[in-house]
């Protein structure tokens, strides 16, 4: 299971990450929605950790359904391509699956970019896992 230390590193590495890409990953169109990968080669929270080798099935939720066809279902708690590291105790996929949620939640408002709420989503889960206050 990991730490309080380990999952303050994962949010911070996942913030590093998104930064890096620039924008959250979503699909183009009217209702633009979350995806693990995009055609371009962003990704989402979780998506931005898995290797771009690994092929990840979009939408399904059985990890068993994912690896019959070749990938891995991150929403199912399939993480063990993240950092090699094998996260899939119930205490640990709930952790990384409310990191994706902030990921998922960020909309421009409050006069940030969707990235840039993504971002505050993910200080805000970082705050609650150290312990702090969170802001009022």
């Amino acid at each position: 299971m990991m730490t309080r230390e380990q999952k303050i590193a994962f949010i911070d590495k996942t913030a590093e990450l998104l930064r890096k890409q620039g924008k959250r990953a979503v699909t183009q169109g009217s209702e633009p929605m979350c995806v693990y990968r995009t055609p371009d080669g962003c990704g989402c929270a979780i998506g931005v950790h898995v290797p771009p080798d690994v092929p990840v099935v979009e939408g399904i939720i059985s990890a068993r359904a994912a690896a019959a066809r070749g990938g891995c279902a991150v929403s199912a708690g399939m993480f063990r391509h993240l950092g090699g590291a094998d996260y899939n105790s119930e205490p640990d996929v709930d952790f990384l699956q409310d990191v994706q949620r902030c990921h998922d939640s960020g909309y421009a408002r409050d006069g940030r970019t969707d990235l840039e709420d993504a971002l505050f989503r993910l200080d805000l889960l970082k705050n609650q896992v150290a312990g702090l206050p969170l802001p009022g």
